[in-house]
C-alpha cells in the first residue's frame, strides 16, 4: 500500500466518523425540537380551549365564577407559553395579560384586550406553522367571535396599539 492510498483510507474513515457524529447531533436536535413543539401544540391548545370556556360560561348567570376558573386556568398556562412559545408568542401573551390587568375600570382598555388576544392567536398559529406571517389578521379571527367587529375595530385596534406601545417604549436595563 502506497502513500496515497492510506491517505485516501483515513480520509475515508475520518469522513464516515464525522458523518455519523454529524447525524447522531441532528437526530438529538431534531428529538428537541420534537418535544418543543408538542409542549407549544399542548399550551396553545389549553391557551384555545380556556379562552373557549370562558366566552361559553360568559352566559352563564355566574359570571364571577367563570372568570375566577379562567384566571387560574391562564396563571398555570402562562408558565407553559413563556417556556415553549416562540418569542413573538410570548410578548403578545404579555401585552395581553397586562392589558388584561390595567384594563380593570378602562373601558376602553377592557375592549382593546380583545385585539391583543386575537393578535396572540394569530402569533401562535404562525409559531406553529399553521399560518404565514400576513396571512392572517386579527380582525379574521375576531370574524369568528363578534359579528359587528367591523364597526368598532379601528378604534379597538388604535386603543390595543397605543397600549401595546407604552408597554415597548418604557426603558429598561438590560443584563
Amino acid at each position: 500500500m502506497n502513500l496515497g492510498n492510506i491517505l485516501t483510507l483515513i480520509f475515508g474513515l475520518a469522513t464516515t466518523v464525522l458523518g455519523i457524529l454529524l447525524k447522531g447531533e441532528y437526530d438529538k436536535r431534531m428529538a428537541l425540537q420534537q418535544q418543543v413543539s408538542e409542549h407549544k401544540r399542548s399550551a396553545y391548545a389549553a391557551f384555545n380551549e380556556t379562552i373557549n370556556s370562558f366566552l361559553v360560561g360568559a352566559k352563564d348567570t355566574n359570571q364571577t365564577k367563570n372568570a375566577e376558573q379562567t384566571v387560574k386556568q391562564l396563571i398555570e398556562l402562562r408558565k407553559e407559553i413563556w417556556q415553549y412559545g416562540s418569542d413573538d408568542v410570548i410578548k403578545a401573551f404579555a401585552a395581553w395579560s397586562q392589558c388584561n390587568f390595567a384594563a380593570k375600570g378602562d373601558d376602553n382598555l377592557s375592549k382593546a384586550t380583545i385585539i391583543l388576544m386575537a393578535d396572540l392567536i394569530v402569533k401562535m398559529r404562525i409559531d406553529l406553522g399553521i399560518s404565514r406571517p400576513n396571512s392572517i389578521t386579527p380582525l379574521d379571527i375576531l370574524h369568528i367571535f363578534l359579528n359587528d367587529i367591523e364597526l368598532k375595530y379601528d378604534g379597538l385596534t388604535a386603543n390595543a396599539k397605543k397600549f401595546r406601545d407604552s408597554l415597548h417604549q418604557a426603558k429598561h436595563v438590560h443584563l
